[in-house]
């Protein structure tokens, strides 16, 4: 599955606004945030620039992403839980955010609810940030994806 410049801006402005919620960038959020950036085909520059900035920036809208497609959103949801856990400290602010980023896009809040469980369950594995859901995730085949 091809994911459009459209849906890629607003999956990196999404995921700069989760890690905002707490109002503090720790290393491997930014490390994480590099990599979306990076994978997205975003410049170094636009992306370093983006993370530093994302706290004082006037002109980020709170906006909730509304993808394309279902898929996309699902991958934004489980590459946001990785995100949120990447500082070992997830914040109830983060969790309401990506609850309500479930419900905009149409998904389930029950499949979000049993991501989080999931992720809870195996955090010491999901917690490696070495992957990303969105690389493998958008190129599996959709038919057996929650639609």
């Amino acid at each position: 599955m091809q994911i459009d410049y459209y849906d890629k801006s607003i999956y990196f402005k999404g995921l700069l606004l989760l890690i905002k919620r707490d109002r503090v960038i720790e290393n491997p959020e930014r490390k994480l945030m590099q990599d979306v950036g990076k994978f997205l085909g975003f410049e170094k520059d636009f992306i370093q620039d983006s993370i530093d900035d994302v706290l004082d920036n006037k002109y980020l809208t709170e906006d909730i992403p509304v993808f394309s497609n279902k898929t996309i959103a699902e991958s934004f949801l489980l590459d946001g839980l990785k995100l949120s856990f990447s500082d070992n400290d997830f914040a109830p602010e983060e969790v309401e955010y990506l609850t309500e980023v479930a419900k905009q896009n149409g998904l389930d809040t029950d499949w979000f609810a049993s991501m989080l469980k999931s992720y809870l369950s195996h955090f010491d594995v999901l917690n490696d940030n070495s992957f990303l859901f969105i690389e493998n995730y958008l190129s599996e085949d959709t038919s057996e994806i929650h639609q």
